[in-house]
């Protein structure tokens, strides 16, 4: 069970060193906003869900036509994205994506890298098919089954990826699913105490609650350097998912 309050803290504490470690989360967002874009959408009324610091909303604020602007993310650091948009568009709402109440007859809802923190994943989609009218879309990017995976096979701690297809599988009752894509990327780090780092400093240690000793610490670095490191260092797998769906 994932805690919002642990993911809140641990989220609020990377803040300030987020973008400066989060290069593959701005690729993922530059992506799935481009994407987008070439379907040529109207979007006059849009939801984005987990802000953050603002990889895809900085993207959104240039947006032709937007006239009322919903930001959502647990740290109250990211209200100040608001000011990207004309005065009086863009409103924030402070709180867990899964029980925020969310405005209605929308003509998008978009998240990048955020719905993996979902405890009940298929529930959440469901609100956002609620909120959106007929037409509107879904643009989201998530992680797949073999996001983090050196380190989710050393320590067996970690969120749940769900594949693409189990994402088209749970939307294909309401939605039509327009475009999906999903890479794999390995970032290499010199040593396994900079992967520790890196996760860090973007916030995604937010499901270790307790904090390790120096004998566990010195024998994860032994065990992740022994499975999986090499003459160029150590490996660090993303797996992003692309999704773009359009309520029926």
């Amino acid at each position: 069970m994932i805690c919002p309050d642990l993911v809140k803290s641990r989220f609020e504490k990377s803040f300030a060193s987020y973008d400066a470690h989060a290069a593959v989360q701005a690729d993922i967002s530059a992506e799935l906003f481009a994407q987008w874009q070439r379907q040529r959408p109207q979007a006059g009324r849009l939801l984005e869900l987990g802000c953050g610091t603002g990889n895809l909303t900085r993207r959104l604020a240039g947006l032709i036509g937007l006239e009322n602007v919903y930001l959502n993310d647990l740290c109250r650091q990211s209200a100040g994205l608001t000011a990207l948009f004309p005065a009086g568009c863009a409103s924030f709402l402070a709180g867990d994506m899964e029980s925020v109440a969310l405005p209605q007859d929308l003509d998008a809802v978009v998240s990048a890298s955020a719905v993996q923190w979902a405890n009940d994943l298929p529930r959440l989609l469901g609100r956002c098919a609620d909120s959106l009218k007929r037409g509107g879309w879904l643009v989201l990017s998530s992680f797949g089954p073999q996001h983090y995976a050196e380190t989710k096979a050393l320590t067996g701690i970690g969120l749940t990826y769900y594949s693409l297809e189990q994402y088209c599988d749970w939307l294909a009752p309401q939605f039509d699913i327009v475009c999906t894509q999903q890479t794999l990327r390995r970032l290499v780090f010199a040593q396994p105490s900079m992967v520790l780092a890196h996760m860090r400093h973007t916030g995604v240690s937010g499901v270790q609650r307790t904090p390790w000793s120096r004998r566990q610490l010195r024998a994860f670095e032994a065990d992740y350097t022994a499975r999986f490191g090499s003459g160029a260092g150590v490996p660090l797998t993303y797996h992003p998912l692309l999704l773009l769906a359009r309520k029926k």
